[in-house]
């Protein structure tokens, strides 16, 4: 790994100013178009997220539905940790990822707390 990678996967997360609050946002994307692939790993991946929610870890979590209401296959959470490496690690356990079923995409998003 490069010294500028690692100085960016061990980054602190810090608040854009005193109006925001900072979280690593991850769109969790389902690998090919048949959203029942997530099935057979859905009650490890349920295990999971309940780990991370009692850690104090995982703010927000849920699958994403079409306008008409059907699954995509897609989900997102939400992660409250330190460092980009800690959430990279986090995501990397998640069940849907380590097999393939899905592909993440990590951002850090400000939550607006004042206005």
């Amino acid at each position: 790994m490069s010294d500028s990678k690692q100085s960016t996967t061990s980054m602190t997360l810090k608040p854009l100013s005193s109006a925001h609050e900072p979280f690593y946002f991850v769109r969790s994307i389902l690998n090919g178009n048949e959203p029942k692939a997530i099935s057979a790993t859905l009650q490890e991946h349920l295990a999971f997220l309940k780990i991370l929610h009692e850690d104090g870890k995982l703010t927000f979590v849920g699958p994403f539905q079409t306008i008409e209401g059907r699954l995509t296959g897609d989900g997102m959470y939400i992660l409250k940790v330190e460092s980009l490496e800690e959430a990279m690690q986090i995501v990397e356990q998640d069940p849907f990822h380590r097999l393939g079923i899905r592909q993440p995409e990590v951002s850090i998003w400000q939550r607006k707390v004042q206005f």
